[in-house]
């Protein structure tokens, strides 16, 4: 199968990454492997689709696929029952517009023939936090979004407990404000710095969120499962941070997780599935869930070092499955 990975930047993947082992297990199992980034998607005058992209040959290590990156590129075109695998990374990109054409791109795409996972344009409406509000109420801690002050400031104070400020457009924990509503000091600033950046997302604590969440990933409409062993992994925060992404000093563990948390993520997953989203991971506090990650999900590598499995073959064998269907 002529497989495509999209990512933000070529030259910003790395071999640690769960992308670079899920492009190194699919050199593995055979595929004709390219990778490009949002730059790399033309619309022809004939109104195909064409990919300027760098072809893998054999099997590269993990380690040698940032490197072989950086070499020559071609123009590919693609074709009905390519496929193409989106790991990009929106929050982490600040051309905003380019990686909406990617998807739109890839909308025309799949209009042709080629398929694309996860679906672009439920991707286009995952571009933020939003996407949680597509998701069973049931699910999900009270919340609010919204760009007005007066409503933000209202739910603050309405709350009995401690509340969650972060943009609604963000990634690896930047912007995120804690609060007690009996002493919300410095609210006023704390609005205006966030809503200066856009729109704003406002959530009740979750009572144990000081000790981390859970990265669940979910594939094909079910919590990815190998050998009675879930894929997950725990992120505690480090000393003196609330934050328990690993960017803010945040340190994966082993996750085990509660009956409550599993059915949660089962039934977010057979939502997502039927919204097109087949790869994914929900990042749940409790039993319920905080963010759900649909495009480069992480935390593969880490939850098969702690289970002793190997989860990355089974999500390509699912993926694989998934594309290949009549």
């Amino acid at each position: 199968m002529k497989l495509l990975f999209l990512v933000n930047e070529l030259a910003h993947l790395k071999a640690p990454q769960s992308t670079t082992e899920l492009i190194h297990t699919a050199c593995k199992r055979g595929h004709q492997v390219h990778v490009l980034d949002v730059t790399g998607l033309t619309l022809r005058t004939d109104r195909r689709l064409a990919a300027r992209c760098v072809r893998l040959e054999g099997v590269p290590t993990p380690q040698q696929i940032p490197e072989l990156l950086r070499g020559p590129t071609e123009s590919v075109l693609l074709e009905p029952k390519d496929a193409v695998l989106v790991r990009t990374n929106p929050g982490r990109d600040p051309r905003v517009a380019l990686q909406r054409l990617a998807l739109e791109l890839l909308e025309l795409a799949e209009e042709q023939g080629v398929r694309v996972l996860n679906r672009p344009s439920r991707l286009l409406r995952s571009m933020s936090k939003l996407n949680l509000a597509s998701l069973p109420a049931q699910c999900l801690p009270r919340t609010l979004v919204s760009a007005d002050p007066v409503a933000l400031r209202e739910f603050v104070l309405a709350s009995t407990g401690p509340v969650v400020l972060k943009p609604l457009v963000g990634t690896q924990g930047k912007g995120v404000w804690f609060l007690d509503p009996a002493a919300p000091r410095n609210l006023a600033q704390i609005l205006e710095s966030l809503l200066s950046e856009g729109a704003v997302m406002a959530q009740d604590r979750i009572p144990g969120a000081e000790q981390g969440d859970v990265r669940v990933i979910v594939l094909n409409g079910e919590v990815l499962q190998v050998d009675g062993k879930i894929a997950a992994v725990r992120r505690v925060p480090g000393p003196g941070e609330e934050r328990s992404n690993v960017a803010k000093g945040g340190t994966p563990t082993a996750a085990v997780l509660t009956d409550a948390q599993l059915q949660t993520a089962t039934t977010l997953a057979r939502t997502l599935m039927d919204q097109g989203i087949h790869l994914a991971g929900l990042d749940l506090i409790g039993d319920a869930i905080v963010e759900a990650n649909v495009f480069a999900t992480g935390g593969l590598g880490d939850a098969g070092l702690f289970s002793g499995v190997d989860f990355l073959g089974p999500v390509m064998e699912g993926l694989e499955a998934y594309l290949d269907r009549p």
